[in-house]
């Protein structure tokens, strides 16, 4: 599944929320906007939630982007939400320009998903060696995925 998340990944590079399905591939994607939930000098959060399919393989899946605006690299650890860890993959570690960009999934459960969805949302926090990061995910992304909608 990891493949699969690299594939989205590189398509996934706008702030609209989309759906499709790769023809050369056979992976189908749905995923949200993308939302800023964290921003202080030097370093901001952005996220978007992804539902991936290919065949009977279904991953949900919220998709993080750690900027860092000096000369280090984010390097996140492990991610938190009210004294749960959530597991974390990093995915990408990019440069542009002089910003240093980690990109990561954060894997949910179809349940989690849709609890996120008709509640608060989510929050959690970052925990990185060099920074945290910290916010709050609207429900609005996670509706966004479950129902193909766009951003509203």
């Amino acid at each position: 599944m990891r493949v699969l998340l690299l594939v989205l990944l590189l398509s996934a590079c706008t702030y609209g929320a989309a759906s499709g399905t790769d023809r050369h591939t056979g992976l189908s994607y749905r995923y949200s906007s993308k939302a800023m939930i964290d921003a202080t000098f030097g370093s901001r959060l952005q996220v978007q939630a992804v539902h991936l399919r290919k065949g009977d393989v279904t991953q949900y899946e919220l998709q993080t982007y750690v900027t860092r605006s000096d000369l280090n690299y984010p390097r996140i650890e492990s991610v938190w939400s009210f004294g749960h860890e959530l597991p974390y993959i990093r995915v990408d570690r990019r440069r542009y320009g002089y910003e240093r960009q980690e990109v990561g999934a954060i894997l949910l459960p179809e349940p989690a998903i849709r609890a996120a969805a008709a509640g608060p949302g989510l929050s959690f926090r970052m925990i990185g060696r060099r920074s945290s990061y910290e916010g709050h995910v609207p429900a609005r992304l996670f509706r966004e995925v479950l129902d193909g909608a766009g951003p509203k």
